[in-house]
């Protein structure tokens, strides 16, 4: 009994983190009064640049005749919400919102055809499924290093 108890407690207490911590990073990306600011872009593109390189080690085992489980997942972080248009106020925060949005976009395409060829039972994706999905997460490698540059000239401190 006591031990049940303590699961449920602690079950409790898990989903309540991930509520607590779920609330937090949606007010931080998608409260409209608040602008993208270098913060929230410099880790919106560390995430960004996490997922490029897991979704091309996934493709590229693949392509290389590795056997890649389909409980695997290319790990894709929230967009920034609101969309990028939206998002900034300032020069550099639009430039970077409109990256990183590209970036993103490239790697949800990589990601939805893993999905995709995953969504059959005993699935085996093939060599062009593979090539394909390695080419979209390619595709998100301009913006990042676009994102990248800009994120390194925006003023560490901005004057109100």
């Amino acid at each position: 009994m006591i031990m049940r108890l303590n699961k449920r407690a602690l079950a409790l207490a898990l989903i309540g983190l991930l509520a607590a911590g779920c609330t937090l990073e949606l007010a931080t990306l998608a409260d409209p009064a608040r602008p993208l600011d270098r913060e929230t872009a410099a880790s919106q593109l560390a995430a960004l640049q996490t997922a490029q390189a897991a979704a091309l080690d996934l493709w590229d085992r693949l392509i290389f005749g590795e056997e890649v489980p389909c409980t695997e997942a290319i790990p894709l972080p929230p967009p920034l919400s609101p969309p990028p248009a939206e998002v900034a106020d300032t020069p550099p925060a639009a430039q970077v919102a409109g990256q990183l949005g590209a970036a993103y976009n490239a790697l949800a395409q990589s990601a939805a055809r893993w999905d995709a060829e995953c969504s059959y039972p005993g699935a085996i994706v093939g060599l062009e499924a593979a090539r394909a999905g390695r080419d979209a997460a390619l595709r998100a490698g301009d913006p990042l290093q676009a994102a990248q540059a800009l994120l390194d000239a925006w003023p560490t401190q901005q004057a109100n």
